[in-house]
């Protein structure tokens, strides 16, 4: 058996969610069956990650070392920036 026949085919689940307020919050129902594959109820808490897309994961130590790592990447040196003096954008110092 190679190892593309071993890997397992996820399925992704597909809903159409409508957003709600509750409160002074805005949010959806996550799918049951995506709760039960990572075996959350109500009142668990979840990793929630925000940028162009949404990514909701359940807290485990994989997803907290995976988030790490991924932000660690995201480093700004705001000491290589500097303002125009039009106050357009930021501009990168020569050294």
């Amino acid at each position: 058996m190679d190892e593309e026949e071993n890997k397992e085919i996820l399925i992704p689940i597909v809903a159409k969610r409508k957003l709600m307020i509750q409160g002074g919050s805005v949010m959806f129902a996550i799918p049951p069956g995506w709760l039960a594959k990572h075996n959350l109820k109500p009142g668990d808490s979840v990793i929630v990650v925000a940028n162009e897309k949404l990514v909701v994961s359940p807290i485990t130590e994989e997803a907290i070392s995976e988030l790490k790592a991924k932000l660690s990447k995201v480093e700004v040196d705001l000491g290589k920036l500097e303002e125009k003096e039009d106050g357009d954008e930021s501009v990168e110092k020569d050294d």
